[in-house]
């Protein structure tokens, strides 16, 4: 029997205590005598340097200073260089091991390699809200919750288009140029938008299923001047966006010719 592939106790126990150093899951760290273990292993299985001229000059069990060096003993019990435990062990903390680069350590265990992707992945949708938000349309104005029930001229208007809405979840919203945006919810759940221009003008009204998109468009048929705001030409849209916490408004004038 061919026995030269066959490794030797010490390469099996050598073996084992790299998995335990560099495997996905190693806990060498937290166990002083195996990891001087390991150190010795490789010791006696790594190959040596080649000798210089420079390293002849030396005294054999010396170092460079000249001061003696102390081999850790093979045959075990209280030689001199043994760790305190009384085994030919040096006494190593767990904390001199040399720390690996930072994603390689990460990369090493199952929850360092999740956290990784997670990163990832949230870097990924960082990037890509920044992306949108850069090119996608702003809001000319985002307008804020004001009401909880439906004002006169409100109800006179839900009351005319025929709706019966849950009294609840009637929300009133800032007025933009003017115009108010108010939402409801029907009788069947559906949820509900629409342009109030007091003292008596409602536009836009749109009933939708709850999760589809949900807005409405007053169309300027003249010359539309508001308070602080630059004058919108006849033809020009405002569309007003409903979101969960606020109602943003999107101005789109007509174009002018000669």
């Amino acid at each position: 029997m061919d026995t030269s592939s066959v490794p030797s106790d010490a390469e099996r126990e050598l073996a084992e205590l790299r998995a335990r150093a560099y495997g996905p899951d190693a806990d060498i760290r937290t166990d002083p005598a195996a990891l001087a273990r390991l150190w010795e292993l490789e010791a006696t299985h790594l190959p040596k340097p080649p000798t210089t001229e420079d390293d002849q000059l030396e005294a054999p069990g010396a170092s460079p200073g000249g001061e003696p060096v102390v081999e850790p003993s093979t045959t075990g019990g209280d030689a001199e260089g043994a760790g305190p435990r009384g085994d030919n062990s040096p006494d190593i903390a767990a904390s001199e091991i040399p720390p690996r680069s930072g994603w390689r350590g990460a990369a090493a265990t199952r929850g360092g390699r999740a956290t990784i992707v997670a990163a990832t992945l949230a870097t990924v949708l960082a990037v890509g809200y920044a992306v949108g938000w850069l090119v996608g349309p702003h809001p000319d104005a985002s307008l804020r919750p004001t009401a909880d029930e439906a004002s006169g001229v409100a109800l006179s208007m839900i009351n005319f288009l025929g709706a019966k809405p849950d009294a609840s979840t009637i929300r009133g919203y800032e007025s933009f140029r003017g115009i108010e945006p108010w939402f409801f919810e029907d009788e069947q759940g559906y949820h509900c938008f629409m342009l109030v221009t007091p003292p008596s003008y409602v536009d836009g009204a749109n009933c939708v299923p709850p999760g589809v998109d949900l807005f409405a468009d007053m169309a300027l048929f003249s010359e539309s001047v508001a308070e602080n705001s630059e004058p919108l030409p006849a033809g020009s849209i405002i569309r007003f966006h409903h979101l969960a916490d606020r109602v943003d408004a999107y101005v789109y004038p007509a174009s002018q010719t000669d």
